[in-house]
């Protein structure tokens, strides 16, 4: 199972560092357009069908340490995130996980974005792989295993902030 998951990881950053996003485009129930696959930020960010998306990251500003935190660990870890572009939590919490990443210089390669459906479902059952029951879901790998996970707004409501503590611990 570790294997495949590794497999799809890497295939994942090498797919994103010399290929074209692998998305499904669609509409869901009430005709709205949904992503799902593989993608990068700029599918959210400039697609006028995600709005919420670049609006809800303009106010936010990570905290200075978490930031500290990140840029200390920059080579040492990558991200992988299963969300939703229907989902309302994603909506608020991808723009704040980027807003972050910009601040500390992380590198958009070591960063995967799966979009899933409704279903939680994506190519390559990697959802199910990570067992993921909500999004957004942010995984923190280390030397090629799961080194922690946010949930949502997490435990504490404060998601870069718990993320930035499993990565210091690293």
């Amino acid at each position: 199972m570790y294997r495949y998951i590794l497999f799809c990881i890497f295939s994942s950053m090498i797919f994103s560092a010399v290929a074209q996003p692998c998305v499904d485009v669609s509409r869901d129930s009430s005709g709205r357009k949904q992503l799902v696959g593989i993608i990068n930020r700029s599918m959210v960010e400039q697609d006028t069908s995600f709005s919420e998306f670049s609006a809800n990251g303009k106010w936010y500003t990570p905290p200075p340490q978490a930031v500290e935190i990140l840029k200390a660990k920059v080579d040492s870890v990558f991200f992988v995130i299963i969300f939703g572009t229907w989902c309302h939590d994603s909506q608020n919490l991808i723009p704040q996980f980027l807003k972050w990443s910009d601040a500390a210089g992380f590198p958009e390669r070591r960063i995967t974005l799966f979009a899933v459906d409704r279903a939680k479902k994506v190519q390559g059952n990697i959802a199910q792989l990570f067992n993921v029951k909500n999004t957004p879901t942010f995984i923190v790998m280390h030397n090629g295993k799961e080194a922690g996970r946010v949930v949502e707004y997490g435990k504490s409501g404060n998601m870069v902030a718990e993320l930035a503590a499993i990565v210091e611990k690293l």
